[in-house]
């Protein structure tokens, strides 16, 4: 498997947290983030939310008036693992779901009866729009906070040579899809490439985008994802 490039697309810390899982298992990771990370001025709402969900890092990062202004009032969730310990390094605890999502999110226990909970998000700009949207409709009162946007990088021809090679490529979010398929397009890249996502939702743009290998790993974030990258190359072998 040691011939095998797997392009990462997202941003650090989270992009060699993927290599190192990669190279575990004998790939060759390849790091260009599609994105570029600016904060944006966010205020705070004076009311504390019963329930505080960080959906990043980046948003731990780039919240920090959020996370002082709440302090220990709310209960915190973290989307994932990777966001819960940026949220323990600036010493909040945070519970995170199974399943790193929103569906994981909406399955905690503490979603399940939520009218009139008052939920606070803090994301950058386009945030998950399934977590708020279906929090309102259990009733529950949501509000975001955004204090980061993901700028797309511009497509750059010598970025060509890096992608000619890849056999297959991670991507964890809706923007940094889109974002690489304007990259991938320039480079004439094909339509079959393996794209490698964390989401039903994602796999249903990458579609609509032409991708046509998709596959949707549980473990995009995590230490499995190299054992699956690596079976499923060796399935298209």
């Amino acid at each position: 498997m040691s011939g095998h490039q797997v392009l990462l697309t997202r941003t650090e810390p989270g992009a060699s947290r993927q290599a190192e899982a990669l190279m575990a298992v004998g790939l060759a990771p390849v790091k260009l983030p599609v994105l570029t990370i600016e904060p944006v001025p966010c205020e705070v709402d004076e009311d504390v939310p019963d329930v505080a969900v960080v959906l990043s890092a980046h948003a731990v990062a780039h919240g920090g008036n959020v996370l002082s202004a709440w302090g220990s009032g709310p209960e915190w969730l973290a989307v994932g693992k990777a966001t819960a310990r940026a949220l323990s390094e600036v010493g909040v605890h945070a519970r995170r779901p199974a399943r790193s999502s929103s569906e994981g999110l909406l399955a905690l226990d503490v979603f399940e009866a939520c009218e009139g909970l008052h939920v606070g998000i803090l994301c950058g700009e386009s945030p998950r729009p399934l977590l708020a949207e279906a929090l309102t409709g259990r009733g529950a009162l949501v509000s975001e906070y955004p204090v980061y946007r993901r700028l797309p990088l511009k497509p750059k021809s010598d970025y060509h040579a890096q992608l000619s090679s890849v056999s297959a490529v991670v991507v964890s979010s809706v923007d940094g899809l889109q974002a690489f398929h304007d990259l991938w397009n320039e480079a004439r890249g094909a339509d079959s490439v393996m794209l490698c996502v964390n989401a039903e939702r994602i796999a249903d743009k990458a579609h609509q985008l032409g991708f046509t290998d998709v596959r949707v790993s549980a473990a995009a974030n995590g230490a499995g994802l190299g054992q699956e990258l690596v079976k499923w190359l060796g399935e298209n072998a």
